[in-house]
């Protein structure tokens, strides 16, 4: 998990328990009818509201200020993470937050170049930025060259981006929804006024019934006909079972390998 993940994760927890102790003060100031309890929940409540107010700007500044950097300085920072993008795709931003040495001969160098400050968690935060969207690019776009391509590899956005690909190439029009929201239906795939509900599992392991469910829950909220499970792995007897019993077409890694040579012409493994 990256510095600024975990930043954000503090600060979401010291509310929370601000926030259970406004309602405590305002709770025992109501119930006991005592002013002193009820105005220190009023205060601590206004000044929560405006502290939160006053984080959320500078956050907002920092983010416009780094992606502003990001953009004008692009090429030097390209060059960097490149260096540092290892033979499988994946990213070493890990590494990079402990060989700290580098980053800070790098941000001296940035300073030299062009009058820039950047901190620590400043350079880590957009080098993960500029990984991102290196990888995203190299799933959509097809920049592997001779790397190995391992499904195994990608994350679970790169995995539904690369469906997007497979599947636009086979006919479909698809719409992407991915991540938190898309109530079971990471895909949706139309063709020939059939809509199709896909959830993608880029799992290791085998995948369980819970998918099943949840796709077949989907089907209603996107409106769909048929509902299809995509896999890197393979099933379990029970999400095989439920599977038969809804129609719900499952699509193992094995199967999977084979349609991506077929329609995009590329060797996955």
């Amino acid at each position: 998990m990256s510095r600024h993940k975990s930043d954000d994760t503090t600060s979401d927890d010291v509310a929370g328990k601000i926030s259970v102790t406004i309602i405590f003060l305002l709770s025992i100031g109501w119930f006991l009818e005592n002013k002193f309890f009820l105005w220190a929940g009023v205060v601590l409540l206004f000044l929560t509201i405006s502290l939160t107010v006053i984080v959320i700007k500078v956050k907002q500044r920092r983010r416009s200020r780094l992606n502003r950097l990001k953009l004008k300085y692009e090429e030097l920072f390209y060059k960097f993470t490149s260096r540092n993008h290892d033979a499988r795709g994946d990213v070493r931003i890990g590494k990079l937050k402990y060989q700290s040495s580098d980053i800070e001969v790098f941000n001296e160098a940035f300073k030299t170049n062009t009058g820039e400050r950047l901190s620590l968690n400043d350079t880590i935060e957009i080098f993960e930025s500029m990984l991102s969207d290196i990888n995203k690019e190299r799933v959509m776009v097809n920049t592997f060259g001779n790397e190995a391509r391992l499904l195994g590899t990608l994350s679970g956005t790169d995995f539904e981006l690369l469906l997007t690909r497979l599947f636009t190439a086979e006919g479909y029009h698809v719409e992407h929804n991915g991540g938190a929201g898309d109530q079971g239906a990471d895909l949706i795939l139309t063709k020939d006024n059939m809509r199709i509900a896909v959830q993608a599992k880029r799992y290791t392991n085998s995948v369980s019934n819970t998918a099943i469910q949840e796709v077949v829950a989907s089907l209603k909220v996107h409106d769909c006909q048929e509902a299809w499970v995509v896999s890197t792995s393979t099933y379990t007897p029970g999400a095989e079972e439920n599977a038969r019993a809804n129609n719900v077409t499952l699509i193992s890694g094995p199967e999977l390998v084979i349609r991506l040579s077929k329609s995009l012409n590329e060797q996955w493994s």
